[in-house]
């Protein structure tokens, strides 16, 4: 949790070219090839929350948390949740 009390924290949408690395020891990926991979239609992309700390893309619903956010098992943390009224909530 000491992680959520650095940088700045805000809620944006898309601008283009954000970037995420879902995994330790992988690449990162575009949101662009992420929102795509997981049939997220594109009148949904652009009206999707985004989370940031000091412009680091940390959570996208439908996506997930960046890794280096990700809290280790038995760790305590926050996961986001976004939902829109009548449909399944996106993590």
């Amino acid at each position: 949790m000491a992680r959520t009390r650095e940088g700045e924290w805000y809620i944006a949408s898309r601008e283009g070219g954000e970037r995420i690395r879902l995994a330790a020891g992988r690449p990162s990926r575009t949101l662009k090839n992420l929102l795509q991979e997981n049939a997220i239609a594109p009148l949904e992309r652009e009206r999707l929350p985004l989370l940031f700390e000091s412009g680091r893309l940390v959570w996208a619903p439908g996506i997930g948390i960046a890794a280096e956010y990700a809290c280790a098992p038995g760790e305590e943390g926050v996961k986001p949740l976004w939902r829109v009224a009548g449909k399944a909530p996106l993590c």
